[in-house]
């Protein structure tokens, strides 16, 4: 059986149309790309695809709204982080797809966690103008594209949505590009080098934000936190009660961008964060 055979007609068609510009590609293909494997992902569908000599990722991008992509944007800054060496290169971009070559690796671990300071270190240094983002702004455009949607959070997250949104908001001293999104599954190790991919939601914001989506997703210990922000050597006001606000904004941003496209959710680690651990 083949890879496409086990996709829908619609992705079918729009993953043929993707890979219908490969004469435009560069380096030219030497023939047209076939698909190989299709990768993870929750927001869009990713495949990489072949000539036989060199691979691609052909991304078909989300069809549900998200206020939080500005594709512009996302072009701007995965372009200025090519050039610094610190994501794939772009190949092709439209409206409904995005093309940029394969890096052959897999996804670093914590214990490159000084590499990873050291590239959000790079990404906070790169010179490209987005529009920044509001973060709780943002967070209220999900909970209410969530209530559009007629999505019942349930007690226990309205709560935490409460809670959050009465913390007492730290002094904004600086505002950089950042990811937004930069977990391990959105790093690639290859070519001695960690890249950065999935640049989707790129925008000028707190850099203490970009770090809290690190620390919180994967629940870095004392030692960790030290050696990744000792790695970033950035010396930000404040910085560490930054991330720990950070932290609560965004996991409750994720529990509603989950709940706007039916996945499950768990509060619990959230509530936890709210319940235990106090802004310093």
């Amino acid at each position: 059986m083949k890879e496409t055979d086990r996709l829908s007609p619609d992705i079918n068609r729009r993953l043929n149309a993707a890979i219908a510009g490969w004469s435009q590609w560069s380096p030219l293909p030497i023939t047209e790309p076939a698909v190989q494997s299709q990768l993870g992902g929750l927001t869009n569908q990713s495949f990489v695809v072949t000539d036989g000599n060199t691979s691609w990722v052909v991304r078909l991008n989300g069809t549900i709204d998200d206020n939080g992509i500005n594709r512009l944007h996302e072009l701007a800054a995965i372009t200025a982080a090519q050039h610094a060496g610190i994501a794939p290169r772009v190949v092709c971009s439209g409206h409904d797809s995005f093309v940029t070559e394969f890096l052959s690796g897999g996804n670093p671990t914590l214990d490159d966690i000084a590499k990873i300071g050291l590239l959000f270190a790079k990404i906070h240094s790169l010179d490209v103008s987005t529009q920044p983002i509001d973060l709780l702004a943002h967070l209220e455009a999900y909970k209410q594209q969530a209530f559009d949607q007629q999505v019942d959070p349930g007690k226990d997250v309205a709560d935490c949505y409460s809670r959050v949104m009465a913390l007492s908001k730290p002094k904004i001293m600086t505002q950089v590009l950042c990811h937004q999104d930069l977990t391990l599954q959105n790093m690639i190790k290859a070519k001695d080098r960690i890249f950065a991919i999935d640049w989707e939601f790129a925008r000028q914001s707190d850099p203490a934000y970009d770090l809290a989506v690190f620390t919180y997703t994967h629940a870095l210990n004392q030692k960790q936190s030290s050696e990744l922000l000792l790695s970033y050597s950035r010396h930000e006001p404040e910085l560490p009660s930054r991330i720990d606000y950070f932290e609560r904004v965004y996991a409750m941003i994720e529990i509603f961008w989950r709940l706007i496209r039916g996945k499950k959710i768990d509060i619990r680690k959230l509530q936890a964060l709210l319940d235990t651990r106090q802004l310093t």
